[in-house]
């Protein structure tokens, strides 16, 4: 599968200089007075915008083992 340009998962050692610099920033640094509260997440999907890498893994064992 081809990932797009910009993808999270592209190369984690190209990373956006903005986000860099904001991920380095104190919580207390950043200012959320604007922004709305946002308290309703019944309309939320879990896994939309990030999904970890996965990797197939294959493993041998005795038939003893696995009785």
């Amino acid at each position: 599968m081809r990932k797009g340009k910009g993808s999270m998962n592209s190369n984690p050692e190209k990373r956006d200089p903005e986000i860099e610099a904001l991920s380095k920033l104190d919580e207390a640094a950043v200012d959320t007075a604007e922004l709305p509260e946002f308290a309703h997440w019944s309309k939320g999907v879990r896994g939309r915008f990030y999904r970890p890498r996965k990797q197939s893994v294959t493993i041998r064992l005795d038939a003893d083992v696995v009785a």
